[in-house]
């Protein structure tokens, strides 16, 4: 069972770049399910094939906005593992589903995870002096479990 969520969110008035590496954040993995996800990120995820199939979560947003497109990275310490995938169509703006533009390194296997996501998003009615586009991110603990689906 899941339980005491382990997230950073933060909030950036531009994009933020940066390269990851499984290795580069190991160190911020959890060692047990004390510290399991949440946030943004389903807590768990489905694996198919050695890959997360596919990332997704909710869309928490800060005020009245509209999502242009979500990046997701996934790693996990134990296997050395790195898969990243993107969204830019949302058919439904309360959930983020991450499938498209599939890369990754490695295979994963059930179990602790880093996930690590982007968000763009446009304000509806844009501010004055305001920004045209906001950036969010989250790393949140995950859990990678065997996909129920056949």
């Amino acid at each position: 069972m899941l339980s005491k969520p382990h997230s950073l969110i933060g909030r950036r008035d531009f994009l933020l770049t940066s390269a990851l590496t499984a290795g580069a954040i190991g160190a911020l993995l959890p060692s047990s399910a004390a510290h399991a996800g949440g946030g943004n990120w389903n807590p768990e995820q489905d694996l198919k094939a050695g890959r997360v199939e596919w990332p997704t979560g909710p869309v928490v947003r800060y005020s009245a906005e509209t999502t242009k497109w979500v990046e997701a990275w996934v790693v996990q310490k134990s296997t050395g593992a790195s898969q990243r995938t993107f969204q830019q169509d949302f058919s439904d703006p309360a959930q983020w589903l991450a499938k498209d533009g599939l890369w990754i390194h490695g295979n994963f296997e059930e179990g602790w995870a880093l996930g690590i996501a982007l968000l763009a998003a446009q304000p509806l009615v844009p501010a004055q002096n305001g920004p045209a586009q906001t950036s969010y991110w989250w790393v949140d603990t995950i859990y990678l479990r065997p996909s129920k689906a056949m």
